[in-house]
């Protein structure tokens, strides 16, 4: 193809992805070269620390595909059992406590497209004396005994002199009501409001704080100041405490209770504007009475296509968007220019560049995700190289699709779109799945 012929494609895919709705879900499969995602995850906050001893919520997440569901003869609906258990280890690794929880869930659907969009959370809390722990995190599958996901966790209370409690991140904040944890192994949720909350002394004002914040970029090769002694005004609730619960869709949840000992202190970050990736905070809140704060934390695209997470599998499956040039760019040199080289041309496409979510590439990676798994053939097992999966990435689903049967020719598919005036008809002269395209009409 010619270059001026792929920017003619590219031109028409960009004004597709404006007028075309997105119907595609996540494949049920990705290629098998690709990292596998966490789908468990465990993470600690003290939420209160004394000088003899400290209160500490252990929060958890888990996607249901972690678990197999299975259906029992006569039962409408599918069912997975499991256990939580959580156990803290002193120094010498001696058992201190214990949490045990059985889980049973049920879904209509046991399907792993439909399984990895539901996640279920919870928490266990220990009052621990101060010192050096560690909290051993077990999730078990019961219907698979071997299935068994395992993480420790180090607890060292007596570090935590800067506040009354660690920091937490939090997608949701309201006053009267109380705040949401993000809850994903201690990172903040890409593309999501993001407040930091941590419990203060009651007497002090706090009424402003200023941060600091550097991205590590390139699997720590460089890094980046994101933003430097930046004054943010700061939300201070006054004599309260933090509650922990669980909402009616089993999301962990804080709530603010009554408390003289100590207040609760509240600051926005620019969550929507932060990439993917490692970020270093440091904290100081305007008072002269107290220490500054660090932390370190991830920012996290839970629900990202499962095609951006191989940047060669995600490189190969744009030559259908790039010219020869800009396609040989994002395929040369080391990691980190190939990293930077597309970031760069999916930064030209962002409809929003003043946030870090780009619409046009999720929707783009959201296709290539379907595609992949829909149209593969036996012949061919990359759905994405095929002429229907070509087609429905640069245009997504059609607004009708006929099929047509006929003794003398093979299976065909008219795949017809509305809004951009094109019909495609593919043919299987093979009669085995293998779908040519053989027409091209505009109406």
């Amino acid at each position: 193809m010619t270059a001026q012929k792929r920017i003619a494609v590219t031109l028409y895919f960009i004004t597709a992805l404006l007028t075309v709705s997105a119907s595609a879900q996540p494949a049920d499969r990705r290629p098998e070269s690709r990292v596998q995602d966490d789908i468990v995850s465990f993470e600690a906050f003290f939420r209160s620390v004394q000088p003899d001893s400290a209160t500490v919520d252990i929060l958890f997440r888990f996607r249901r595909d972690f678990f197999v569901f299975a259906r029992e003869p006569g039962a409408l609906t599918f069912s997975a059992t499991g256990e939580v258990t959580v156990e803290i280890l002193d120094s010498t690794d001696n058992s201190i406590s214990r949490h045990i929880e059985s889980i049973t869930l049920s879904s209509n659907d046991n399907s792993p497209v439909f399984l990895r969009q539901q996640s279920w959370q919870g928490l266990a809390t220990f009052r621990l004396p101060r010192g050096r722990m560690t909290a051993l995190c077990v999730l078990t599958d019961k219907e698979s005994a071997q299935k068994q996901f395992q993480v420790r966790l180090p607890l060292i209370a007596h570090r935590l002199i800067a506040a009354a409690s660690s920091p937490l991140l939090v997608r949701s904040f309201d006053s009267a009501t109380g705040l949401i944890p993000c809850n994903v192994g201690g990172s903040a949720l890409f593309n999501s409001p993001l407040y930091l909350v941590t419990a203060v002394r009651p007497i002090t004002r706090r009424a402003t704080a200023t941060y600091s914040l550097t991205r590590n970029l390139y699997d720590g090769e460089e890094h980046s100041v994101f933003q430097k002694d930046t004054t943010v005004s700061v939300t201070v609730l006054r004599g309260r405490r933090l509650v922990p619960g669980l909402d009616s869709n089993h999301a962990v949840v804080y709530a603010f209770a009554p408390d003289s000992l100590q207040s609760i202190a509240v600051l926005k970050l620019p969550g929507e504007q932060l990439p993917q990736g490692r970020y270093d905070l440091r904290l100081r809140f305007d008072d002269a009475d107290t220490n500054s704060l660090r932390l370190s934390f991830g920012v996290r695209w839970i629900d990202m296509p499962q095609s951006l997470r191989d940047l060669d599998f995600a490189t190969a499956a744009m030559k259908c968007i790039t010219t020869d040039d800009e396609f040989d760019r994002l395929r040369s040199g080391r990691h980190a220019l190939r990293v930077q080289a597309f970031d760069d041309f999916w930064k030209n496409q962002d409809p929003t560049p003043a946030t870090a979510y780009n619409e046009r590439l999720a929707e783009y990676f959201r296709r290539v995700d379907y595609a992949y798994v829909t149209f593969r053939t036996l012949k061919e097992e990359n759905g994405i190289v095929t002429d229907r999966g070509r087609i429905y990435i640069l245009y997504g689903a059609p607004s009708a699709k006929d099929r047509l049967l006929s003794p003398d020719n093979g299976p065909r598919e008219v795949w017809q779109y509305a809004s951009l005036k094109k019909i495609f008809t593919f043919e299987d002269t093979s009669r085995q799945g293998n779908y040519k395209l053989i027409q091209t009409d505009t109406q």
